[in-house]
């Protein structure tokens, strides 16, 4: 229980998570050995209802902290089924409590009958149809940005089950999560000098990765350029509006369109630091950045990975600089095909 990757299993908490009510890890396979009730229990509650069980037959007692150990391990050892616990661990308010409810379901189960109940589990929790799949939105903070991270999260989680691989909540549990637009279609937001060097610099290389023969790429690089030494110059002749001019014409150049997409289709899984790395950034230049934190260690969660390889993308329609409608209908496909196993068949809306 001291490995992080079991840990993060079974209670959804981080290695340096301090959670009070688990001073030593044993004390989690207590509290689901003694079924600890739903809310706030009175204190030593594990230790009240256990007593009698101890004291009466330690030895048997003993051979049931192990056989729920066992078991545990058993789960993770299976990565399907380890992958499908442990999305409902992460996803629940209380992982361990979530854990906990799961283990008394599990009572008499086969396996299949088990793994189909998680299935069902995971159906209801995300209670979707591949028509809902479009709703969701960026915008709608109350329901579509906790949705959208959930199905993107699931999207994951499916993606290692698939290739017979454990997904690493250890990993996940050790950031906070935000929905990170794929492409974004403009600069707004900026208006401090240091954030416009940083904004022009990261989209000039993104213009240098293009054809040098483009035309459009060769006219406006000089732009870039004379702004960057205006600004590192501290002239103060170069303004906001200035920067604005200019931003449209480069958003011009390395987007396809101008329409703001606050969808699944143009959204994915980033942690909230690296988020803020990216923000007001076009697609190619999200591109570079994404795979500079992967080649360096950082944990890049595998379909965001996929997404800035254009690992979706139809194969007779690369454009590995741009992110275009093809791509987001290619996304989406595979997003439904991935989450396919968890849909509503219907298209119904639930209160």
């Amino acid at each position: 229980m001291h490995r992080n990757d079991i840990w993060a299993f079974v209670s959804g908490l981080s290695a340096e998570s301090h959670d009070e009510l688990y001073p030593t890890r044993i004390s989690l396979l207590l509290d689901t050995l003694a079924d600890l009730p739903e809310g706030k229990r009175r204190r030593y509650y594990t230790f009240d209802a256990l007593r009698g069980q101890i004291e009466q037959d330690p030895s048997s007692f003993w051979e049931n902290v192990v056989a729920l150990h066992a078991r545990i391990l058993g789960w993770f050892e299976q990565p399907q089924i380890h992958n499908k616990i442990g999305f409902l661990v992460a996803s629940a308010a209380n992982g361990a409590r979530e854990f906990r409810q799961i283990t008394q379901d599990a009572r008499g189960k086969k396996k299949s009958e088990f793994d189909g109940f998680l299935t069902d589990r995971i159906r209801k929790l995300i209670d979707t149809s591949a028509d809902d799949l479009t709703d969701p939105s960026y915008e709608e903070k109350r329901c579509g940005y906790p949705k959208l991270l959930q199905l993107l999260l699931l999207m994951n989680v499916q993606t290692a089950s698939n290739t017979g691989q454990r997904f690493p909540f250890f990993r996940h549990v050790e950031q906070q999560w935000s929905l990170e637009h794929i492409h974004a279609q403009n600069a707004q937001g900026l208006n401090r000098a240091a954030q416009w060097v940083a904004w022009l610099q990261g989209h000039g290389a993104a213009l240098d990765a293009m054809s040098a023969s483009d035309s459009a790429v060769a006219s406006i690089k000089p732009n870039i350029e004379a702004a960057l030494a205006d600004l590192r110059g501290g002239n103060p002749k170069f303004s906001g509006e200035d920067f604005a001019a200019l931003s449209r014409l480069v958003l011009r150049i390395l987007s396809r369109d101008d329409t703001a997409d606050h969808s699944i289709r143009n959204m994915a899984l980033l942690s909230r630091s690296q988020n803020s790395e990216l923000n007001n950034a076009v697609f190619e230049v999200k591109r570079q950045r994404i795979l500079k934190m992967d080649r360096s260690g950082a944990y890049v969660p595998a379909c965001t990975r996929n997404v800035f390889l254009k690992y979706y993308a139809d194969a007779d329609a690369q454009q590995p600089h741009f992110w275009s409608e093809r791509d987001k209908d290619a996304y989406l496909k595979a997003i439904r095909d991935l989450l396919s196993p968890y849909l509503r068949e219907d298209a119904q809306v639930h209160a």
